[in-house]
């Protein structure tokens, strides 16, 4: 069956708007928290069901809630194509982060909100908004037998899709042979312009633990002279940055460079909310800083509350580390690196405990093939603008994962979210007209890909 025309993919993705919206308003609904103390399991079923029925009323018969080893539902599922056709993967995620402190919302987060041509709630661009582009950009297609769509929408990605890609591993023949992956997990850095990100960021998470002694010392009985293990782990965590900010880990190189579309500190700036006087970070362009270079963040710190203090020596002391890397970067040598530079600067004769919970190299996508042409030529066409190519600082392991088992793929990352979304913040949002631009920008590529070669 042939897919509708240009523009009656237009008037579709319009007419159907709607219906899209109140989707998104029953997903967001859901608090569909995968891990952490916020895990809400039965809510991220609820969620995958929904997501699952949503997929089968477009055409994605054949679909099921498949099990991960991490325990998390993976919606997995394909259309019926002629055996010639091409395999175009579809991926989002449903899972999302916890929603924080409610009292810094403006409006419910598991209330789909209106305001000032946005929607806000918690998911809404990261990653709900990435799935009603999928299912809006198929309803406006129609049925077609001329594309093999393959859905893969998964539940624990905010904490590392560990279970989606043991599948995978597990199952590399449902991921093999796939010509082309849509990824909407990513945005754009303005609302006017579309971007494609062209780059991830390799990720790496890393625990250090440093002890001193048996327990705790009485700081005047002992201070001055015993070695203080908070202390050490704040000598260790400083030596990571110089006085510009930058990671300064040894043996990790920090020269990289961003030489596509820009971004001009004062935009970072104003899109960060930096306070009155702070400004960014680093000896370089915002863009190479969060796109080309490597950045460690300290997510936090095992130490004595306020509430908790006294005036005793510290005999432990834990943080956990976040190390984003450029995409050229190998994953493994970068933590050999981060292993290394730790136990050289841990002082007083201390030892750290270096643990690795995550390691995952980053990805550069291919810009010189034609269905990547086509997809800039649709994105410009229905934002009526040009086509930023940006990086990402973020990292989505299932990208790497596929890559291993369709290495060819074109894979295009994109999505409705732009810098005033504010992705795992409170009053989280995504804008109405982007939405559609982006759902549209996908119909029409997908309507594409079944009536021209590839080649």
């Amino acid at each position: 069956m042939s897919p509708r025309t240009t523009n009656t993919i237009t008037s579709a993705v319009s007419e159907g708007l709607p219906a899209t919206i109140d989707l998104l308003a029953q997903l967001v609904a859901e608090p569909s928290v995968a891990g952490g103390s916020e895990h809400d399991n039965p809510a991220c079923e609820r969620t995958a069901g929904i997501v699952e029925q949503a997929f089968r009323d477009v055409g994605i018969s054949e679909i099921r809630l498949q099990e991960t080893p991490d325990g998390s539902y993976t919606v997995i599922g394909s259309n019926t194509a002629a055996p010639d056709a091409p395999t175009v993967l579809l991926y989002s995620h449903y899972d999302i982060q916890p929603v924080g402190d409610r009292d810094a919302w403006k409006s419910d987060p598991y209330v789909l909100t209106e305001s000032a041509g946005r929607l806000y709630a918690r998911g809404a661009a990261d990653c709900k908004g990435g799935i009603v582009t999928h299912i809006a950009a198929l309803r406006a297609l129609g049925p077609t037998d001329r594309l093999r769509i393959l859905v893969v929408c998964e539940g624990s990605e905010e904490r590392g899709g560990a279970g989606l890609i043991q599948f995978m591993r597990e199952n590399p023949e449902d991921f093999r042979n796939i010509d082309v992956a849509l990824i909407a997990d990513a945005g754009n850095i303005s609302q006017e312009r579309p971007a494609l990100t062209i780059t991830l960021r390799g990720l790496l998470a890393t625990t250090v633990e440093i002890s001193s002694g048996q327990t705790p010392l009485h700081s005047g009985l002992y201070g001055g002279a015993a070695p203080d293990a908070l202390a050490a782990l704040v000598a260790v965590l400083a030596s990571m940055r110089d006085a510009l900010g930058d990671t300064t880990v040894d043996g990790l190189s920090n020269e990289g460079r961003w030489d596509h579309a820009p971004y001009p500190a004062q935009k970072f700036a104003e899109d960060a909310q930096l306070l009155q006087g702070a400004h960014p970070i680093g000896a370089h362009d915002p863009a190479s800083q969060i796109w080309a270079k490597p950045a460690l963040t300290i997510m936090g710190i095992d130490a004595p509350s306020l509430d908790e203090a006294a005036p005793v020596i510290q005999a432990k002391a834990k943080a956990i580390l976040n190390l984003r890397l450029p995409p050229a970067a190998d994953a493994q040598q970068a933590a050999n690196a981060l292993e290394q530079h730790i136990h050289r600067h841990t002082p007083w004769g201390l030892k750290a405990r270096v643990t690795h919970l995550a390691c995952s190299n980053g990805i550069s996508v291919n810009t010189k093939s034609r269905p990547f042409r086509m997809f800039v030529d649709a994105l410009a066409a229905s934002f009526d603008n040009d086509v930023d190519l940006i990086g990402s600082g973020g990292s989505i392991p299932f990208c790497q994962a596929l890559l291993e088992m369709s290495p060819h793929v074109d894979m295009f990352l994109y999505g409705p979210a732009d810098m005033l979304s504010r992705i795992h913040a409170a009053d989280e949002s995504v804008g109405i007209d982007t939405l559609e631009k982006t759902i549209n920008a996908e119909a029409e590529l997908l309507q594409t890909l079944a009536t021209k070669d590839r080649q």
